[in-house]
């Protein structure tokens, strides 16, 4: 189950830019994400499944990265879509 909800994790992350920051043992991802405009029934969607996969990872223990176990965090960013 771990691993499927990490390709998810995966899976979702290459939908749209994201960056991540270490700080101890939290590891923030930031997407940025059409929240606002035309496309922002999109951008909730995604955003709710980062959460998803986010808080099911942590609630499994985390992810092990090396020998180190870190939790997980979301940041996002409005893309601030504009029809064309």
């Amino acid at each position: 189950m771990i691993r499927v909800l990490s390709l998810l994790a995966c899976a979702a992350l290459a939908a749209a830019p994201a960056a991540a920051k270490v700080r101890g043992e939290q590891v923030t991802l930031s997407a940025v994400l059409s929240l606002t405009g035309p496309y922002a029934a999109t951008g909730a969607r995604l955003e709710a499944a980062y959460r998803f996969a986010i808080e099911s990872l942590n609630r499994a223990g985390g992810v092990q990265i090396g020998r180190q176990i870190y939790v997980l965090a979301l940041e996002t960013v409005d893309a601030a879509s504009t029809a064309a």
